[in-house]
């Protein structure tokens, strides 16, 4: 996994955006296994396509 190889570079927070951590995506990447993680974002996604479209 990306992440993953991202972690484990060494001095690996400094390529994170200034206030970003490991340690949210450590806690998400426990709670959910990959295929999971693909429906979660997809159903996310379409409630953020839905919203737009409403405005629009």
């Amino acid at each position: 996994m990306l992440y993953e190889k991202m972690k484990s570079l060494p001095d690996a927070g400094k390529y994170l955006n200034d206030g970003v951590t490991f340690e949210k995506p450590d806690k998400t990447d426990i709670r959910h296994i990959d295929n999971e993680m693909v429906r979660i974002v997809h159903e996310e996604r379409i409630k953020m396509f839905d919203k737009i479209l409403s405005v629009a």
